[in-house]
């Protein structure tokens, strides 16, 4: 037996030295995980070719950085390990060129370093492609201004560092025609190039982000965001240090949760940063003064002259829509969306009644949370058919870039979305301030505060699956009781709001998200907390969803709830309960 249990240790430990020896040999041929030899594919992926050539290490001449030179290549192409797909893209066009030029397939490198180990020799020649961990690259990206692309030669690295894609092809653009007289014979450019190229010349005036890693975003409208991720609260904290060094002087500041909004102003310019703990990311929003809310307005003392309250709007049209109007303490309106009343002038005979006889209509903001027409159909409406009846101060919405739109559900989303930017221009322009709205902003009317808890700026550059993910997420507060409107929150969506705030959701009203439909998850219901819940929507939808998890969610804390159907129903503030829900519940089960 002993015999036998040493014969089995012995072939063991010759198994063990054969597969060490295979892995040194594998290791020595170069071949090893950390020095990979594949091209990067459009999707990112790798395909293996036998065309990939060795590099000599001669990149450097007397004065020239030569990349291919008698048959091989000089240096490898290094791309960062966490290459963003702009990144990937320009390499992918690099790589072609110079195959197409050479004949031959360039060495395709990441900058990934194995726990404990140095990883490839940091001190050969190389092409570094968009932010690799390399110090020369580092060194760039440290001066490198918001959409700025940069080609320059540092040590024996040449570095092409950029924004964002715009970016990024520019400097490709750039890049072949430093090369325009090379051939399969030898690829170089001269050593002391040093080009610069500017694609958003007002965002490249803002000061830069020395902390995390930074992108730029179109967010149309006139406004731009810059994304830093890995900032933490650092880099916030700085950023607001280096806004101020630049001239730019702080509007205002608040907190909500564990999150931080700071709003800066500079000429005709503003710069709104916030950072959310929660991932670690910082977002400076630039844009035209004249779409930020006018908070000296805003602070003005007003009369008191009516009792605040909400009317949730009927929806005579269908099961759904979502139409919210709250009548001020001076007598003024805010509205949220209208809803789905195309045809029944619904919004104008609510404002009519609300108002009173003889009395002039005013609505000091309107907001409209997203494109979809169970929502604005009742803004349009009253817009074309009362543009001199009804006095609107101001219009509140973030719509998501057009590209945004084409990625969730074609034509008929974007085509709402541009029809409200020209019903903007031809009925409301030079009558009504068009503000575009932010995440973290706070806002007053007429004694009721408007806090915006999200915006579609939270999710980019995401790609959004639904429309709905673009929903303005809006809390109004009346003399402290909180009513949060969840407009069409979806999943996605109440997970971001849950994961930002927490408890501090924590509100007496809610507005049961998407009309019952799918209701967002049922863990934002629970942070909520609310005591009264504002269903949306019709008692046949109701019959209908009044089972899912998330309407369940809704339901358990609530002691009133509110279904307007096709009728208006009308809560005032101070609000005193009326314990409906058990009869509600017996007449929709």
């Amino acid at each position: 037996m002993k015999n036998k249990f040493a014969l089995r240790m012995i072939t063991t430990a010759l198994a063990l030295v054969l597969i060490l020896f295979s892995l040194a040999a594998c290791n020595s041929s170069g071949e090893g995980e950390n020095t990979p030899t594949d091209a990067l594919t459009e999707n990112g992926s790798t395909e293996g070719s036998t065309e990939s050539s060795k590099y000599s290490g001669n990149a450097i001449g007397e004065s020239e950085f030569v990349i291919f030179e008698e048959g091989s290549y000089t240096c490898p192409v290094i791309l960062s390990e966490n290459a963003t797909d702009a990144e990937k893209k320009i390499y992918n066009k690099l790589r072609d060129k110079l195959k197409s030029l050479t004949g031959t397939l360039v060495e395709f490198k990441t900058d990934f370093k194995a726990y404990n180990d140095e990883g490839d020799d940091r001190t050969a020649p190389a092409v570094l492609i968009g932010r690799t961990n390399y110090e020369e690259s580092a060194e760039v990206y440290k001066e490198l201004r918001f959409s700025e692309g940069k080609i320059v030669v540092k040590g024996n690295k040449l570095v092409i560092a950029f924004s964002d894609e715009n970016d990024g092809n520019d400097m490709y653009s750039e890049l072949l025609k430093l090369i325009a007289k090379s051939d399969e014979q030898r690829v170089a450019l001269d050593l002391s190039v040093n080009v610069s190229k500017i694609s958003n010349p007002e965002l490249s005036e803002l000061p830069a982000c020395t902390k995390g890693v930074a992108y730029a975003i179109d967010c149309e409208d006139d406004t731009d965001m810059i994304r830093v991720e890995e900032a933490g609260y650092d880099a916030f904290v700085d950023y607001k240090e280096r806004l101020k060094a630049d001239g730019y002087e702080s509007l205002v500041s608040r907190e909500a949760g564990v999150n931080q909004f700071e709003t800066f102003i500079k000429g005709d310019r503003y710069v709104h940063i916030y950072y959310k703990p929660y991932n670690d990311v910082m977002r400076a929003v630039v844009g035209d003064v004249s779409a930020l809310p006018d908070y000296e307005e805003m602070s003005k003392s007003f009369e008191k002259v009516t009792t605040p309250s909400l009317t949730l709007v009927g929806q005579s049209y269908s099961d759904i829509g979502l139409g919210m109007i709250y009548k001020l303490y001076d007598g003024r309106f805010v509205v949220i969306d209208g809803g789905a009343n195309y045809g029944k002038d619904l919004v104008y005979k609510q404002l009519s009644k609300l108002a009173g006889e003889g009395n002039d209509i005013v609505v000091a903001a309107w907001f409209l949370t997203h494109a979809h027409g169970d929502h604005q159909s009742g803004f349009v409406e009253l817009v074309e058919k009362h543009p001199d009846d009804v006095t609107i101060e101001n219009l509140i919405y973030n719509f998501a870039p057009e590209s945004k739109y084409k990625e969730i559900a074609g034509e008929e989303n974007n085509d709402l979305m541009n029809d409200m930017r020209e019903l903007v221009k031809t009925k409301l322009a030079g009558k009504t301030r068009i503000i575009k709205a932010h995440t973290g902003q706070l806002l007053s009317f007429g004694g009721i505060e408007f806090e915006i808890l999200y915006t579609p700026e939270d999710f980019y550059p995401a790609k959004f699956d639904y429309l709905n993910l673009t929903s303005l997420i809006i809390r109004a507060n009346i003399d402290g009781t909180t009513v949060l409107s969840l407009a069409d929150a979806t999943h996605t969506l109440g997970t971001v709001l849950v994961n930002s705030y927490g408890d501090y959701l924590k509100s007496d009203m809610v507005q049961l998200a998407h009309h019952g439909i799918w209701a967002s998850i049922e863990q934002i219901y629970e942070v909520v907390d609310a005591d009264v819940l504002i269903w949306p929507s019709n008692s046949n939808g109701a019959k209908k969803w009044i089972e899912d998890g998330s309407v369940r969610a809704a339901i358990k804390p609530a002691k009133d709830i509110y279904l307007p159907g096709a009728s208006n129903i009308t809560i005032e503030f101070p609000y005193v309960f009326k314990n409906n829900k058990a009869e509600f519940i017996s007449n929709h089960t």
